[in-house]
């Protein structure tokens, strides 16, 4: 499928040579999306076609995927061969593989780069109670002395708002994972144990996940935080499950 963002109105249109039988009676019908405000109140307006139930009933994960603008667009464009999904390296431009599940809704890119460092994005389609979507996006970043995310939660139908991380899932540190009279600097805390959220490719219940893996930067000779390596042998666990309320829309 190619898809032909708009610079300025962001106006997309979805051409349906090559693309996937799933999306075909919906990949000719052009979406006008528009960039999210800094206060995130309106941040979607939808045409009247995305109103209609029958319509976002057959939305896929790939259709919302390919729905996606700045920030939140991964910018992986996603192409179908043969049965096999490619994209390319954002780093390298050289071909990649991709997973796309459109049976349970994921979509998930691993990015080697050059070999610095390994970006991994994952993008999972979430139904609430009344059917409407919710579109939760992470960006993992990992190159063996350092480690990020970022995530987004998305409701690409709701007419009047379309960024709703910060109402989905509420901010987990490690200090979730620690003893309640712990007392180090929070700032240390997050370097030393980041905290990362795995979506789910099957079931709707994601993970918070305590990352030990710096462990071993942090802690050997010469090292500014080996004073506080104590607390990788603190932690009371290493997982916590997120369920996902389809009734509230969020987890939990």
């Amino acid at each position: 499928m190619k898809m032909l963002f708009r610079l300025c109105s962001l106006v997309m249109l979805w051409q349906a040579c090559g693309g996937p039988a799933t999306t075909s009676d919906t990949a000719a019908t052009a979406q006008t999306m528009y960039t999210p405000t800094d206060d995130s109140d309106v941040t979607a307006i939808p045409l009247d076609t995305m109103t209609d139930p029958a319509v976002k009933a057959k939305r896929t994960v790939l259709d919302y995927y390919n729905m996606l603008v700045p920030p939140y667009d991964p910018g992986y464009p996603l192409q179908e061969k043969n049965g096999k999904w490619r994209t390319r390296s954002r780093i390298t431009e050289q071909p990649i593989n991709a997973i796309v599940d459109i049976k349970n809704g994921y979509i998930e890119i691993e990015d080697e780069g050059t070999g610095g460092g390994t970006t991994t994005c994952r993008v999972v389609l979430f139904r609430m109670a009344d059917g409407n979507p919710m579109i939760a996006i992470t960006e993992t970043f990992f190159d063996g002395v350092g480690l990020t995310q970022e995530r987004w939660f998305l409701r690409p139908e709701d007419p009047k708002r379309w960024d709703w991380t910060d109402y989905t899932l509420r901010t987990i540190t490690a200090f979730d994972f620690l003893p309640p009279d712990n007392a180090e600097e929070p700032d240390i805390v997050q370097r030393l144990l980041p905290v990362t959220i795995q979506l789910p490719r099957q079931g709707t219940t994601a993970k918070a996940i305590v990352r030990t893996e710096l462990e071993y930067v942090h802690c050997r000779e010469g090292s500014e935080y080996i004073d506080y390596c104590g607390l990788y042998k603190q932690l009371k666990r290493r997982q916590i499950d997120l369920k996902w309320n389809r009734e509230k829309g969020k987890f939990e």
